[in-house]
C-alpha cells in the first residue's frame, strides 16, 4: 500500500483540480478499504514473511509493530508448539515417595517457564535478525529465498510456507481496484439511463 500511494502521489504532480479532487477522493477510499486489510493476521504476516517488502509494505509505522508482534506471537506459538513435541528428560533414580513427588512439580513449572522463556527469547531473536537483513529486490523469488535460508531461519521457513500462500502484494489492491470498477460502472450506467 506504501508503495501504491508512493507511486500516486509522484504521478499526480501536473494535473488538473478536477483529476486532482478525483485523486484525494480514490486515495482517501483506499486508504479507508486497506486500513480494516491491514489489520487481517494473514495479510500483515505474509507482508512481513516476504523478503521483497518486510516492513516496507506498511503505510504506518504502527501497523509495522503491530505486524511485528504478531509474527514474534506466532513465531513464539510455533516454537512452544515443536518443543512441547520433544520428550523431557526425566531425572533417573527418584523414588515414589510424598517429597519427590513435590520435587518432579516444581520440576515440571520450571521446565514449563523456562521453555516459554525460551521460545520467546528464539522467536523474538528469530524474527529480529531476519528484519534486519536487506530486503530481496523486487524480481527476485521470495519462495527461493525461504528455501536457502530455511537452516538460518527455520521456524520463519516453516511459516513462510503456510502464509505466503497469498501475495503481500496484490490482494488488498485487487480488492480495493475491484470494488472501485464496480463503483465507477455503476455510476457510469447510472449516467447513461440519465440521457
Amino acid at each position: 500500500m506504501n508503495i501504491l500511494h508512493h507511486a500516486v502521489l509522484v504521478k499526480s504532480v501536473n494535473i488538473t483540480s478536477v483529476a486532482k479532487l478525483l485523486l484525494d477522493n480514490l486515495l482517501r477510499h483506499v486508504r479507508e478499504h486497506v486500513a480494516s486489510i491491514g489489520s487481517l493476521s494473514t495479510m500483515t504476516v505474509a507482508t512481513l514473511l516476504d523478503p521483497r517488502f518486510k516492513t516496507l509494505g506498511f503505510l504506518s509505522r504502527n501497523k509495522v509493530q503491530e505486524a511485528v508482534r504478531r509474527l514474534k506471537s506466532e513465531c513464539t506459538a510455533l516454537i512452544a508448539s515443536s518443543e512441547a513435541s520433544l520428550p523431557h528428560p526425566s531425572d533417573a533414580g527418584e523414588s515414589t515417595n510424598n517429597s519427590s513427588e513435590l520435587w518432579c512439580l516444581l520440576d515440571e513449572t520450571v521446565d514449563q517457564k523456562r521453555q516459554s522463556f525460551n521460545a520467546t527469547a528464539d522467536a523474538i531473536l528469530e524474527v529480529e535478525q531476519y528484519l534486519v537483513e536487506v530486503n530481496l529486490r523486487r524480481h527476485q523469488d521470495p519462495l527461493e529465498y525461504w528455501h536457502k535460508q530455511k537452516h538460518v531461519y527455520p521456524y520463519l521457513y516453516h511459516m513462510s510456507q503456510r502464509f505466503l500462500c497469498s501475495p503481500a502484494s496484490s490482494v488488498p489492491c485487487k480488492s480495493v481496484f475491484s470494488k472501485a470498477g464496480r463503483s465507477s460502472a455503476n455510476e457510469e450506467t447510472a449516467y447513461n439511463h440519465k440521457q
